[in-house]
């Protein structure tokens, strides 16, 4: 899906053929959605195009992986659902949206419920360094279930997704899987440094 249509019927969803592709793809070919978003970001700058590139906001969100392993049978787990804690305290943005949502929540609340409305999620695993957060989230699961977000909180959701993205094009956790770079390269500070100057 592309980001923006998440909850759009595919029938009506103008990107259905774009995700069909995508879902066509051979197993061992090597795509991610950083490389994606940096081909569509060299777009949005001018590569190959004319000026109206600049004033697009194209980003691409991988379901595909998600459906086909439920569709299979598959557990899925969910690791990292509050992104390594920062989405527990938004940037002031971020809140304002949150604190005109219709139900009041949490932002980590927000994001574990988020999770728990999908279908395919069979497990989301949290990282909890307090007894309060083991409380809190043993609440949030209880009052979770599939399909249980309104359409009003959906709307937010995404709204603060958005607006995420306009802060931190990058959502880089700085847990480290990527380190040590074959190139030297310090990539969780390159993604920090590129997020702080946008």
């Amino acid at each position: 899906n592309i980001l923006g249509r998440t909850f759009m019927p595919p029938i009506d969803c103008p990107f259905a053929a774009i995700e069909t592709v995508i879902d066509g793809l051979p197993a061992d070919l090597a795509v991610s959605t950083a490389g994606v978003n940096a081909q569509l970001a060299r777009r949005q700058h001018g590569y190959g195009s004319g000026r109206r590139m600049k004033i697009e906001s194209d980003h691409v969100q991988w379901t595909a992986g998600l459906r086909y392993a439920a569709a299979k049978g598959l557990a899925v787990v969910i690791m990292e659902p509050i992104l390594g804690g920062k989405l527990v305290e938004p940037p002031v943005p971020v809140q304002e949206i949150w604190d005109g949502a219709p139900v009041q929540r949490k932002p980590a609340d927000w994001a574990l419920q988020w999770l728990w409305n999908q279908p395919e999620v069979s497990v989301v695993l949290s990282g909890m360094s307090t007894m309060q957060h083991v409380t809190e989230n043993v609440e949030s699961a209880s009052n979770s279930s599939v399909g249980t977000l309104t359409a009003d909180e959906l709307t937010a959701v995404d709204q603060v997704r958005a607006k995420y993205e306009e802060l931190c094009p990058i959502p880089c956790t700085a847990c480290g899987y990527c380190m040590p770079c074959p190139n030297g390269v310090d990539i969780p500070r390159n993604f920090a440094l590129l997020n702080n100057a946008t």
